[in-house]
């Protein structure tokens, strides 16, 4: 197997030949990881994509786990790749989707980039560079109402302090996920198409536990960057450390249909869960872990989920509408890029809406 796993209550490292699979999975099902069993479909689909036997839109009328089967991949192995899938199920996600957002991600690139001082440096700068342009931020409101006319539009919003205000202005950018955005009421109405995209978009559920630990006994068995698990806490990831660190933060990372199990417990309770499965899956970490620390995004109200993913024929119905401007509304966040995901995702979307606006 290309990665370290653990499977059955016994960890595995890489390199290990199953002689015999615990899920008693046969030929190549039995040979690899679900992920890479997964990524290597995904690259047969992608393969009917190029030489134009299918379409995109052919696969969007199938899941991922219709498609799955179509390949010949067995119920147990499909089981076992919807655990932490990054997409709610199997089931649900459309084919068409998930190879859309492979896309991207080839796109993006293999290589992991690290920004210094961390990820949240690239907002603050951005916040910092604003203010100093005279832009005004309105934090901790909850807008409840876009208005528009010819002339521009209106928001309402409720301040940090319950106060309902309003804030006029030429256009408006709205960067909301639409799991939120749905509660938001437009006048006059959005169009039919918008508001479908609006109301179907479906969000990635995802809860996370973040453990800094010291990290000499990981580093000292060469682990790797992540550990595949068939238990409630799905993968552990070591996304920051480097040979010889001193210390290191691992992230707990469920979603989809499997996240719920730490989803639906007290936050103090979520971690002491995931701690406990962390030190039982790797015995040698036990007594290392010094801080710990909890988010998910299924309970984050401006977010309701994590990333954006199409269900079964929303990549056709509802995918050319969803970064569509509508009069003086502009629509820009990572659900709406079309080149790259995430991050840098939502950073090409606000290129495009700085491009859109400077052409009215």
């Amino acid at each position: 197997i290309g990665r370290t796993a653990y499977l059955k209550g016994k960890l595995y490292r890489r390199g290990t030949v199953f002689k015999k699979h615990p899920y008693g999975l046969k030929d190549m099902e039995a040979k690899v990881l679900p992920p890479t069993l997964y990524g290597m479909n995904l690259r047969l689909m992608g393969n009917e994509v190029r030489k134009k036997i299918k379409t995109l839109a052919d696969f969007d009328k199938m899941s991922l786990a219709d498609a799955l089967r179509k390949n010949g991949v067995s119920k147990k192995a499909i089981e076992l790749i919807n655990i932490s899938l990054n997409y709610n199920s199997v089931e649900t996600v459309s084919a068409g989707g998930v190879l859309y957002d492979a896309g991207k991600r080839r796109t993006a690139g293999t290589i992991p980039i690290k920004i210094t001082g961390g990820n949240d440096s690239i907002p603050r700068a951005l916040a910092a560079s604003a203010r100093e342009a005279g832009v005004k931020f309105l934090l901790r409101s909850k807008v409840k109402k876009i208005s528009q006319n010819d002339c521009g539009v209106k928001v309402t919003y409720e301040n940090g302090v319950g106060e309902i205000q309003t804030l006029e202005a030429d256009k408006f950018v709205c960067t909301i996920p639409f799991s939120v955005l749905k509660k938001v009421e437009f006048s006059p109405a959005l169009p039919a198409q918008k508001m479908k995209a609006i109301n179907g978009l479906d969000y990635t559920q995802n809860t996370k536990v973040h453990l800094q630990t010291k990290y000499a006994e990981w580093d000292k068995r060469s682990l790797g960057s992540s550990i595949w698990t068939d238990t409630p806490i799905e993968r552990i990831f070591s996304p920051v450390a480097t040979l010889g660190d001193e210390r290191a933060i691992f992230s707990v990372w469920t979603d989809g249909d499997g996240s719920k199990v730490l989803e639906n417990m007290p936050e103090d309770e979520r971690m002491t869960f995931a701690q406990g499965k962390f030190e039982e899956i790797l015995p040698f970490m036990k007594g290392s872990v010094e801080r710990t620390h909890t988010l998910s995004w299924s309970q984050d109200e401006f977010a309701k989920g994590a990333y954006s993913h199409f269900k079964v024929g929303q990549l056709s119905s509802i995918g050319p509408h969803i970064r569509t401007a509508v009069g003086n509304l502009h629509f820009a966040g990572e659900h709406t890029a079309e080149k790259a995901p995430g991050m840098e995702g939502a950073l090409e979307s606000a290129e495009r809406v700085v491009a859109e606006i400077a052409e009215t």
